[in-house]
């Protein structure tokens, strides 16, 4: 008996050994203690010695150094739960500064953010809707793209992109206001995968480029403007004026630099005659057939 005791007592001790967990040397101190308590009661049965009462001593020595280790876990226990619950706090923390950014972001942008579903529907929108279009919040929300949009055609592309290429950037739209007017716009949006890559939402911006385009009509008024000051209306080419002004830079540039140019005149024989006989809309024909 007391060859097996041994045997597994020293099986036991290199398993702890190897293990290495923690309080593992407690174990194998109250281990030992009823071990040798064990031995030394069995020599006390063969009547090797006289004492036969410390089993209930090891016993009790047993059941402190067990009581120890349980309140020695549940101490590291508790320390691990402290510093858990700083790092959760410490999260908590950054999350709320990311959120409240974001937030102001989303609040305050000059642009509408949306949120939208598969179907074309409108999940969430920011305040800058009522700025825009004169929409409030609740008032575009679950409604469909569809019925802010001048032509729902544009959705149906928009949607193709959007789904093929998983993002799309600067796609010009126009929209209608409250009061029923086009406001030209710039959709962008990005599709939103849950975590087996199945369609969760898309996430969007509008941006108002109304003056912008205004301002960029304007300029291609002014240029036609321009270009028909300058242009000779029957034969399209440009007329006397612009022939002055441009025959004046070319002389100034000329002197300048030293230089030479050319200059061609001709005329159309018998021109005068052709007016006379055929009258003065086949002249123009026979202008713009020249010119060209």
């Amino acid at each position: 008996v007391i060859m097996l005791e041994i045997v597994y007592m020293v099986y036991f001790l290199f398993r702890i050994n190897r293990d290495k967990q923690e309080g593992a040397w407690m174990v194998a101190l109250a281990s030992g203690i009823v071990f040798f308590s064990v031995v030394y009661e069995t020599i006390a049965i063969i009547e090797l010695n006289d004492y036969d009462q410390i089993a209930a001593y090891s016993f009790l020595a047993f059941i402190f150094i067990q009581a120890y280790l349980i309140s020695f876990r549940f101490s590291k226990t508790y320390q691990r739960v402290e510093t858990l619950s700083s790092e959760l706090e410490i999260t908590n923390k950054n999350l709320f500064t990311s959120e409240e950014k974001y937030r102001k972001i989303y609040e305050n942008s000059k642009d509408i953010i949306f949120l939208g579903d598969d179907e074309g529907r409108i999940l969430d929108v920011s305040p800058a809707c009522e700025k825009v279009i004169g929409f409030s919040q609740d008032e575009i929300k679950g409604k469909l793209v569809t019925e802010f949009v001048k032509y729902p055609e544009l959705v149906k592309d928009f949607r193709s992109s959007i789904e093929n290429q998983g993002s799309i950037n600067n796609f010009e739209m126009e929209i209608l206001n409250k009061d029923g007017e086009i406001v030209n716009v710039l959709v962008s949006g990005v599709v939103n995968l849950d975590e087996e890559g199945k369609f969760l939402n898309i996430l969007g911006n509008v941006r108002d480029i109304s003056d912008r385009k205004q301002a960029e009509i304007e300029r291609m008024r002014a240029l036609k403007f321009e270009q028909v000051a300058v242009t000779d209306p029957l034969t399209n080419v440009y007329n006397r004026r612009f022939f002055f002004e441009f025959a004046e830079k070319e002389i100034d540039r000329s002197i300048r630099n030293n230089l030479t140019f050319g200059l061609i005149l001709f005329d159309i024989d018998c021109f005068k005659d052709v007016n006379d006989t055929y009258g003065h809309l086949t002249g123009d024909e026979i202008l713009k057939e020249i010119v060209k």
